[in-house]
């Protein structure tokens, strides 16, 4: 049911009858029986609801004792002209008009010139001053089933992604139509995608190379209803250079919300969000490429809806790596952040979205050397301290800094096995290495 309008009271009548405009965003696909608003909530059960005027077609229905507006009979739409039906209300003492505009074309067309839309499969803006690309995906205007579309569309301005909205109206699952595909995908990203951009800095990187990587979001629902998943992709190979999209090695799949959905007893907590449900790998068998496709999963919630905050993708990297289903050898050569929806209708803003991203001295061709390298990292059990010669002081720090282990050792391999499996920190000689225990 449609719960995000705008209502403007006006004032009083005389005899003190109150008067409200309210505009209702409503989907193109409405079907026969959907309740589209609820009026007055607050008196529902106390006020007297009666249709005054706007209904000559019969297109909706108003309940007297709840107050619920609800569609009678399917509504004929047009793809870019918006319909508009005037419906005033009287609830007691008082009188509601409702303006109900077709969401998705009332919105773009309300957009001020400085937007650009992008509502056709495969359309991409690439902004290099922001290092952003806005991309349109999967389905656009007549490219879904004949006669029957899924609309979804990106708008950008000139510096992407702050204020980029996403906007959708999706009547069902396409296969219920003849289509191809289960979902729509609108999508903002940072990173390399193949034919469109090879030129971001740090990009692609190696798991390994990373001392930090954190996204920094802040996301708004401007109407809708809650169908749809915020998500994050990220595209790994194993090579270092840029490769095909459609040739990737597996990737890790980010949820920031299950509402409605069952979520397993696994919390594990992060810094500003909570992660719901163990780690796990799901493994497609991809019979063109003679091999497994892997997809690592994320359930990323807190209490509702996540639309805020900073994310530790650094910290889950490395959870993955001690559960054994990520290699650090491996590659980052795309990340994905975007809206898939499987049905009804929505906007949402991404006010900011921004990646804080540290490499490691190693691997960034520093000025700076390091004395110490371990391997192997993760380690089951024994690793192997490579440069200058034992012997060497070590120091063992747990992953909230607290130190739990100094000793000294005079050969080059260090004996780990009654370590609990973790994330730790290691001083050699004073100089600090991450270390992963399996």
């Amino acid at each position: 049911m449609e719960k995000f309008f705008l209502t403007l009271v006006f004032g009083l009548l005389p005899y003190g009858i109150s008067v409200a405009q309210t505009m209702v965003y409503r989907s193109e696909y409405e079907q026969a029986g959907d309740q589209l608003y609820d009026l007055n909530d607050s008196q529902e059960g106390l006020a007297s609801y009666t249709l005054i005027s706007g209904n000559d077609d019969g297109y909706y229905t108003l309940d007297n004792n709840s107050g619920i507006i609800s569609v009678a009979r399917p509504i004929p739409d047009a793809f870019d002209i918006i319909r508009r039906d005037t419906l005033v209300v009287g609830i007691d003492a008082s009188i509601d008009t409702l303006i109900i505009v077709d969401a998705y074309d009332y919105f773009i067309q309300q957009l001020s010139p400085e937007y650009e839309v992008m509502d056709q499969h495969g359309e991409y803006y690439v902004d290099s001053a922001s290092q952003w690309t806005a991309y349109n995906n999967l389905w656009g205007r007549g490219t879904a089933v004949p006669g029957q579309d899924f609309r979804i569309a990106t708008i950008h301005k000139s510096s992407v992604p702050d204020t980029t909205f996403i906007i959708w109206d999706v009547p069902g699952l396409a296969r219920d139509y003849g289509g191809s595909s289960v979902w729509c995908y609108s999508n903002v990203f940072w990173g390399n995608r193949y034919g469109m951009r090879e030129n971001l800095q740090g990009f692609p990187f190696q798991i390994a190379s990373i001392d930090s990587l954190e996204l920094e979001f802040d996301f708004d629902q401007l109407f809708g209803d809650d169908q749809f998943k915020i998500a994050m992709n990220m595209f790994m190979t194993d090579e270092s250079y840029l490769t095909n999209f459609s040739a990737n090695d597996g990737d890790l799949f980010f949820v920031f919300d299950q509402k409605g959905t069952w979520i397993p007893n696994y919390p594990y907590a992060l810094p500003d969000t909570i992660i719901l449900g163990k780690l796990f790998a799901l493994r497609y068998d991809d019979s063109l490429r003679g091999r497994f496709y892997e997809r690592r999963r994320v359930i990323i919630k807190d209490n509702e809806r996540l639309m805020s905050g900073t994310l530790d993708l650094k910290g889950v990297f490395n959870r993955f790596i001690v559960e054994g289903y990520l290699n650090p050898q491996q590659y980052i050569y795309h990340i994905q952040l975007g809206v898939e929806v499987t049905a009804g209708f929505g906007a949402i803003a991404i006010r900011h979205g921004h990646f804080k991203f540290i490499q490691n001295q190693l691997n960034t061709g520093s000025t700076e050397q390091r004395k110490y390298l371990i391997y192997p990292n993760p380690s089951e059990g024994e690793i192997i301290i490579k440069g200058s010669a034992p012997p060497f002081d070590i120091e063992i720090f747990d992953i909230t800094e607290k130190r739990i282990r100094k000793f000294k050792i005079f050969t080059r391999t260090l004996n780990i096995f009654n370590l609990p499996a973790g994330i730790y920190t290691i001083k050699i000689n004073g100089e600090r290495h991450k270390l992963i225990k399996r």
